[in-house]
């Protein structure tokens, strides 16, 4: 091999001069076909002219590559110096960014098929042979794929060192000093052509990396995610290896002075894969075996990591499968974007199917929170099978996990659910007052964990309730003897409420005759809804609104009350489609709640509370013709009575109509 003709002095000398040509003399191998000395080899091997695989172009690689680290670290090491140096104020920089953006993934995405196409090129560069060496055009298409990806990842490696605050730790990173071996020996190979091999084959290492990143996304089972890790570590480190493994025994022992002839194996890359993939797994066939100083050491080192990496993979995918079946897993939504809801407190098998049957009631499939997954965080586990098989919710939209917040926050991903119920404990063992500070803390930790979240609790007294900040809160005890208390003075509010409160449809009716008593079968069809106001009721009265839709197609929908969105106290919120059970995506907008703001009020909110037998919201927006219709004609009818009142005074004695009188009644369409 002839000196290096870099065009840079420094760096040829440096090379020339810890790596001498006249060290390593070359020595071609011929197929034992020609001849029969021990040195030959059995095709189709892909050990040919040694002079291509001498330690000398390996080492004047390894030897670039180191070089080009330490001037990157003594750089960082400058950079930190003087950054240090210079800060005067704002000592301290602190970076919290773990959001995942789909630009990332993309990015990630993308390094993975680089990557694996390095692996590729690295393969494909192994079979190149004297005798049938590749053309120049498969030569020149492997040196761009192996370029293109040096580019990226060089790209990638200066865009992370420039976010980094400490440039130092990130030029001293396994990763970084990864990316630095692999770049610079593809940049060497496609320089001389009489090198050997690029370090390609270490990128499966950082791409176990990104790959773990990207599973994460697709938000699988968590033991379908640790299995999916696991095989990529495990083809990483295969992969590493066998390509190690495959450079020292071709090369054989380093040659110092003298040349001597070692036994070399007739090894393939494939072979080195086989044999690595047998010797990690501690089956050992003996097929293979190294026969180099560094392959022998090479070959304990992966019988100690391969001990150690089944070991521990399969302890952890033990326990994790174990920790799933008793409720201590990872909350799946479907993916890390999509949002949820947290019931959590006192969950029964009871309230579950209380609160599944009205949140998944098909009333509400037009609302714009219906369909999302609710994440059941209780102090048991809960069996969920059998209220799927009763039909209450779909399988995938409802899981159920053992635990509490804030404790357990990072498993149910309280950062993407959009509302959290708490319900109270009632049958405890401690103090009411207790039990009722202990929610609100927990609360408060759910609202400070995703603020855009919409936090509603359950308490036990009243006392509590001035404590409730920014959260919708309920006191059950109160509540339930306020109705028992009121029933006395009027009696059927407890059915009316119930009612109300409880969606139903045709199907629960008829089932509801055998079981529920008589006074509350009248009206149990009836329930509240919230309805988008049509833009051409605004400004018009309340209460001629109301007898309207009362009388409307004999529909019978009775207008209580108006809502408006607030954004803070006082302050109403741009008016927009936001016709769901919670909060919309961007901010946390709230409604503000009106009952029966008077019969002369001007309409002016964007909601209307109404009781109907189902949602009148298309009955609301087919009754403004027939509204203005009707108001037209009663104008009409006020101006011809006033007109006619005018008109009296000029009536004969004898009670004839005049002659005005009867121009205003032709006039007007009435019959006099």
């Amino acid at each position: 091999m002839s000196e290096w003709e870099l065009g840079v002095a420094p760096l040829e000398a440096y090379l020339d001069y810890f790596i001498s040509p006249a060290r390593f003399p070359q020595k071609i191998r011929l197929p034992c076909s020609v001849d029969t000395s021990p040195s030959c080899y059995t095709e189709p091997s892909a050990i040919n002219h040694m002079s291509m695989h001498t330690w000398l172009g390996t080492l004047r690689i390894l030897f670039l590559c180191t070089a080009v680290q330490v001037v990157l670290s003594l750089a960082a090491l400058s950079w930190d110096l003087l950054r240090k140096l210079g800060r005067r104020q704002n000592r301290y920089r602190i970076q919290c960014n773990d959001t995942y953006a789909f630009e990332e993934v993309c990015m990630d995405i993308v390094l993975v098929v680089i990557s694996l196409s390095s692996c590729v090129t690295f393969v494909a560069r192994s079979y190149e042979r004297v005798q049938q060496p590749f053309e120049e055009s498969l030569r020149i298409v492997l040196n761009i794929v192996d370029l293109v990806g040096a580019g990226v990842f060089m790209v990638r490696y200066f865009f992370k060192g420039s976010r980094d605050t400490s440039k130092l730790h990130f030029v001293m990173s396994p990763s970084a000093i990864l990316d630095i071996l692999s770049i610079v020996s593809v940049l060497a190979v496609a320089v001389d052509k009489e090198l050997w091999l690029p370090f390609t084959f270490l990128r499966p290492l950082t791409m176990s990396t990104t790959l773990r990143r990207i599973v994460t996304v697709v938000d699988l089972p968590e033991i379908a995610e640790q299995l999916a890790v696991t095989v990529v570590e495990f083809f990483s480190m295969i992969f590493t290896f066998a390509g190690l493994y495959f450079m020292l025994e071709n090369l054989g022992n380093i040659p110092l002075q003298a040349h001597e002839v070692h036994p070399q194996l007739n090894l393939s890359f494939f072979d080195s894969v086989w044999f690595v993939f047998v010797t990690v797994s501690t089956v050992g066939y003996g097929d293979f075996s190294p026969h180099s100083i560094l392959g022998q050491l090479m070959g304990g080192a992966m019988i100690l990591i391969g001990v150690i990496f089944f070991g521990s993979k399969t302890q952890e995918i033990s326990v994790i499968y174990q920790k799933a079946l008793e409720g201590y897993g990872n909350f799946r939504t479907g993916g890390r974007r999509r949002h949820h809801v947290v019931l959590t407190g006192n969950v029964t098998d009871i309230s579950l199917r209380d609160f599944s049957s009205e949140y998944f009631h098909s009333d509400h499939v037009q609302s714009k929170g219906y369909g999302r997954a609710i994440c059941v965080l209780g102090v048991r586990m809960i069996d969920t099978a059998t209220h799927v098989r009763n039909g209450l919710f779909p399988a995938h939209l409802v899981q159920a996990l053992c635990g509490t917040l804030p404790k357990d926050a990072h498993r149910v991903r309280a950062e993407n659910a959009k509302a959290f119920f708490f319900l109270p404990f009632t049958a405890s063992s401690r103090s009411a007052v207790e039990e009722d500070r202990d929610i609100l803390l927990r609360a408060l930790s759910a609202q400070k964990v995703s603020p855009a979240a919409q936090i509603f609790i359950g308490l036990q007294l009243p006392d509590c309730l001035a404590l409730a900040s920014n959260v919708t809160a309920l006191c059950i005890t109160s509540f339930k003897t306020g109705l028992l208390s009121k029933s006395c003075t009027c009696p059927g509010i407890i059915a009316l409420v119930g009612n109300l409160a409880f969606s139903s449809d045709k199907k629960r009716q008829a089932e509801f005759k055998d079981t529920l008593p008589t006074e509350y079968l009248h009206g149990v069809e009836y329930e509240v809804y919230k309805v988008k106001v049509p833009l051409d009721y605004k400004n018009q009265k309340f209460g001629e609104v109301l007898h309207h839709l009362f009388n409307f197609k004999d529909s019978g929908v009775l207008l209580f009350g108006m809502g408006c969105i607030v954004q803070g106290p006082g302050e109403r919120a741009e008016e927009e489609d936001l016709n769901s059970s919670f909060a919309p995506d961007e901010t946390d907008h709230r409604i503000h709640f009106t009952l029966h703001p008077g019969t002369n009020y001007a309409i002016t909110e964007s909601y209307m509370f109404c009781i109907a037998k189902e949602n009148p919201q298309r009955l609301l927006n087919a009754s403004v013709a027939s509204f203005f219709r009707k108001r037209s004609y009663y104008t009409t009818r006020k101006k011809f009575k006033v007109s006619i009142k005018m008109a009296n005074i000029y009536t004969n004695k004898n009670g004839a109509k005049s002659t005005v009188v009867s121009r205003l009644s032709s006039s007007a369409g009435f019959d006099g």
